[in-house]
């Protein structure tokens, strides 16, 4: 994880203190704000410290921030985790209870007959303890299935919301993007985060590529950074390339951006377009 400048640490304690509505931001709270925002605001009053509020945010997809290799497990994956954790916990639980029932048994009676008393008797009552905690485990982990989902559909529609990407650092900000290409059905790769040569995604189509540079800066793009990219289309010798703003571009850039093979949107673009419209500036 990345260093963070003290700054930016207090950047961040005045903006989670305007979020809560109060100047004493606790740790638990400030915590909350800077790992997601959106569950932060979803989780407002709900009791939930760091381990299960970072659980809640992995179970839902949202990407960490300064997180260089977040690792993101599906919906169905973490239910299904879930439910194998409760099969697992209701047979050692059995095992358990009854290899307990045995040696009571054994040690405590000396004979067969009370021996068989005992326990069908103790079988009987550990039977009934074993229903009470699997029926209380099992409940707990519905709950917990219910809550994910809920905020699992929250968080979608959240995810086309501006706010959503101007929380994500510059590393995430690149890999939304390469998701919402492989969303349209393109195969989109992210490119090493250094080295790239100015290019943060690129999509093939058999022997043609389309490039695209991301813009997480919270300025509009400046003529320099689109001339810049022109070059770069031609040194890849790609069939068209774009570039994807967080906060759009300025007149000049907009001027400067002439070329049939050259496309500029913000993330806003991003957000209400349709796989029909993508096709056209992909040009496949």
């Amino acid at each position: 994880m990345k260093r963070i400048s003290l700054k930016n640490i207090q950047k961040q304690v005045s903006q989670a203190s305007d979020f809560y509505g109060k100047s004493d931001v606790s740790t638990e709270d400030f915590f909350r704000y800077y790992t997601s925002p959106f569950l932060a605001k979803s989780l407002i009053g709900v009791a939930c410290g760091e381990n299960l509020f970072s659980k809640i945010s992995k179970d839902i997809s949202i990407p960490r921030k300064e997180s260089l290799e977040s690792k993101e497990i599906d919906l169905k994956t973490s239910i299904k985790i879930i439910e194998d954790k409760n099969r697992k916990f209701v047979y050692k639980t059995y095992l358990i209870f009854t290899l307990v029932a045995l040696l009571f048994i054994v040690f405590v009676t000396d004979s067969i007959f009370y021996m068989l008393g005992f326990g069908v008797l103790i079988l009987f009552i550990l039977s009934s303890v074993v229903e009470s905690v699997e029926s209380l485990y099992t409940s707990t982990q519905i709950e917990y299935k219910n809550l994910v989902n809920y905020l699992g559909e929250k968080f979608t529609i959240y995810r086309d919301s501006f706010e959503y990407w101007a929380n994500l650092s510059w590393q995430n900000f690149e890999r939304e993007v390469t998701k919402k290409l492989n969303e349209f059905g393109y195969d989109a790769v992210n490119t090493k985060l250094s080295g790239d040569e100015g290019v943060d995604i690129v999509i093939h189509n058999q022997d043609r590529k389309f490039i695209i540079q991301c813009k997480a800066m919270k300025s509009k793009i400046g003529p320099a950074y689109i001339r810049d990219f022109i070059g770069t289309i031609s040194i890849q010798k790609a069939s068209g390339g774009m570039i994807v703003s967080l906060n759009g571009f300025s007149n000049g850039s907009l001027e400067t951006s002439n070329y049939s093979n050259l496309h500029l949107l913000s993330i806003q673009d991003l957000i209400l377009m349709d796989k029909e419209q993508l096709n056209k500036i992909i040009g496949w």
